[in-house]
């Protein structure tokens, strides 16, 4: 069965969104049966939105829900979507991954949250995403 099914994506940008679904399939792998990967947002047609050596990555990942449990919840045998959003350090070796995962939207869908699920912040502007870069990252924001 293939969980990622990358389209013609440029060959820089498959890497780097091959790494990221690597990262999120290992990080998910005790507590969900992978069923599907896809990169999804504004900036899904490239995979990627590159700027000097960081690269983000918004993404969905589909799982059945019968590994570990989680938050001490047992394990329910529901699909569950987990929405979020990588940022890779390109210049780093091996890279550095930071990954942002809506955990209280896999919380609500598995019976452990009332509340209403967040969803991913939107990042459409390429500012935008400097902006974020640099006020979690450190990384030098580029003003034009």
């Amino acid at each position: 069965m293939t969980i990622y099914k990358p389209t013609s994506l440029p060959a820089d940008r498959d890497a780097i969104v091959r790494d990221v679904f690597h990262d999120v399939l290992d990080g998910l792998a005790d507590y969900l049966q992978a069923e599907s990967f896809d990169v999804v947002g504004p900036f899904a047609a490239t995979g990627a939105l590159i700027d000097g050596g960081i690269a983000v990555v918004q993404w969905e990942f589909v799982g059945i829900d019968n590994g570990k449990g989680f938050n001490n919840l047992w394990p329910t045998a529901k699909r569950v979507l987990v929405r979020g959003v990588t940022f890779v350090e390109l210049d780093e070796e091996p890279r550095q991954f930071h990954r942002h995962v809506d955990w209280n939207g896999v919380s609500s869908q598995l019976g452990g949250s009332l509340g209403r699920a967040a969803t991913p912040l939107l990042v459409t502007k390429r500012e935008d995403a400097l902006f974020y870069a640099a006020h979690h990252y450190d990384v030098d924001a580029e003003t034009e």
